[in-house]
This record gives C-alpha cells, structure tokens and sequence, in this order.
C-alpha cells in the first residue's frame, strides 16, 4: 500500500512539471508572436527614414561634390545598406510563424541566428568557428522554434565566457540524424547544476538576467520535433550542447 501510494504520488509529481514546462513553452511561443508583431512594425518605422536618408545620399553624389566628399558618401551609403539588411534580418527573424512545420536548411539558421548576435559577440571579444556540413539536408520543422532554440544555445554560450574565447558551431548528418553542435570556451557547468539544467524555473543567473524557461522550453521544443539536446561539460573548461534533429 505504501509503495502504491509513493508510485501515485511520484506520478502526480512528473505530471505537474510536464504542465510546468507545457505551459511555460506556450507561454514563451505567445512572447515570440508578440516579438515578432513588435519587431515588424519597428522595423517599418525605421526602414522609411533610413530610405529618405539613402535617396539625401543619392542625390548629394549627383551633385557638385567630389574627391573625399564622395568617398565620404558612398562609406555611409554602404552603412545605409548594412542597417537596413540588419533590419530585414530582424524582421525575419522574429516574425510570427503558425507554427506549422515547413522545409528548412538547418544551415541558414544557424548563419542567420549567429548574425543576430555578431555585433554583440565581437564585443565582447568572442570569436565565432563556423564548420557547417553542405550533406546537412533541410528538415520538416518549425523553422522559428529552432531558431529560438538555437538563439538561445549561443546566448548561453556567449554568457558563459569572462573576457576573450571562442564558441564553435558546428552541423553534420550522423547516423539519420542531424547533429548541431555549440562548443564554448566558457566556465562549464557543474555536475549540481547539470543536473537541473531543464527543470522549469532553475537558473544560476539572478532575476533581472534570466527566468530558468530558456533551457527547459528548448528541451520541449526539440523532444516535440522528436530530437534531444545532450550536454557535455567540464567545470573551468568549457560546455558542447548537441541537438539531434532527425532526419
């Protein structure tokens, strides 16, 4: 009787952190979809004057200006152009999906999340090794879950490391199976810490840092797509998240 009721009790448990991570993910995807509706109106905002700044340039160059004044203009024509592809990528990137699973090139999200955050990582003097396999065929997935998932890994990555390091992405197809790698120079996490890695709410960051939902609503994600997310680590030595994506 005792052991029937610990069993009941040990599945009662289970369940409500299944609810917990369930209804935090959905949470997280309502958060995304209003991103994503912010981010697009923001980026029309912006995308109109930077226009009227590009046409003030054009027409200056077809004018009476000439030597330095022209190498001048065509230096911020060409930073005219990078903000607004900036934009477009943000656009892209956060605009809402219906969450309905569509061909997608693991690669190009990989690229495109790494963009995201270039600007960010070169700041803080973090270099970026790329090795992307060209046999990494597209997937059937729901392309911005990945991409948050992704986003999140080399965030974490990049958080992980104090001054100058590196964090290296890596693709593959292994065994039916796409493999993504992100391997950083970081602290490491402890074996405590490893352990609660995916429990909703759990964070090592204070408050105003992080919510504990980053990890836990990327194992929902993956284990949706029928995939998993392992974690090697060596405390003081660095951390290789792998998401395995079947193909």
């Amino acid at each position: 009787m005792e052991a029937h009721r610990n069993h009941l009790e040990e599945l009662v448990e289970n369940r409500t952190e299944e609810l917990k991570a369930s209804q935090a993910q959905m949470v997280h995807m309502e958060k995304l979809s209003a991103l994503g509706k912010l981010t697009g109106s923001i980026s029309h905002e912006f995308n109109n004057p930077l226009q009227g700044i590009k046409g003030i340039l054009e027409a200056l160059k077809e004018s009476n200006v000439t030597g330095n004044h022209i190498k001048i203009l065509k230096i911020a024509e060409k930073e005219v152009d990078r903000m607004a592809k900036m934009i477009r990528g943000l656009r892209e990137f956060y605009r809402p999906s219906p969450g309905i699973a569509c061909h997608t090139d693991i690669n190009n999200c990989l690229k495109e999340v790494l963009q995201l955050q270039m600007t960010v990582l070169r700041q803080k003097g973090i270099k970026v090794k790329e090795i992307l396999s060209d046999k990494t065929p597209c997937l059937e997935v729901v392309e911005d879950q990945i991409k948050q998932v992704l986003l999140n890994l080399i965030q974490n990555a990049a958080e992980s490391i104090s001054g100058e390091g590196q964090i290296t992405v890596i693709s593959e197809l292994k065994e039916n199976y796409v493999i993504i790698k992100i391997q950083d120079t970081g602290s490491g996490i402890s074996e405590d810490v490893k352990s609660k890695l995916y429990e909703p709410f759990y964070t090592t960051k204070d408050d105003e840092q992080g919510t504990g939902l980053g990890l836990s609503v990327s194992y929902g994600i993956i284990r949706d797509h029928g995939g998993e997310i392992e974690v090697e680590s060596e405390f003081g030595k660095g951390t290789i998240f792998t998401v395995k994506l079947p193909a």
